[in-house]
């Protein structure tokens, strides 16, 4: 979590919007990346989908998923933006994102980490 973190700040002190995957399953360690790129700088996303969708997406990759990992996730509560991929396309979803984004950029600013 700190290595994704001070990627993006690094990224991030570099003038770039920076996007990372940073699919960590505890809320704990979801805030260790959150408090290395910045807290003013950081837009957290939230994807969900049914179990039925993410079973299938893995049965498409040749990916298992061991019970006590879904027992370890902890949802994030409280996202700037939850997105359910059961209710929307991919190209809807980078809209939202990319509208958050915009919305959220201070006037002045060219450094930001989602």
């Amino acid at each position: 979590a700190e290595r994704i973190g001070r990627g993006a700040r690094l990224l991030n002190e570099a003038g770039l919007i920076t996007i990372i995957d940073s699919s960590l399953p505890t809320k704990s360690q979801r805030n260790v990346t959150r408090k290395v790129v910045s807290p003013e700088k950081f837009i957290e996303v939230s994807v969900i989908a049914s179990d039925e969708t993410m079973e299938r997406r893995r049965e498409e990759k040749g990916q298992k998923l061991a019970p006590e990992m879904r027992d370890a996730y902890e949802e994030p509560k409280g996202a700037d933006l939850t997105i359910n991929i059961d209710e929307i396309d991919v190209q809807s979803a980078i809209d939202q994102i990319m509208q958050l984004i915009e919305n959220d950029l201070p006037p002045d600013a060219n450094h930001y980490s989602i």
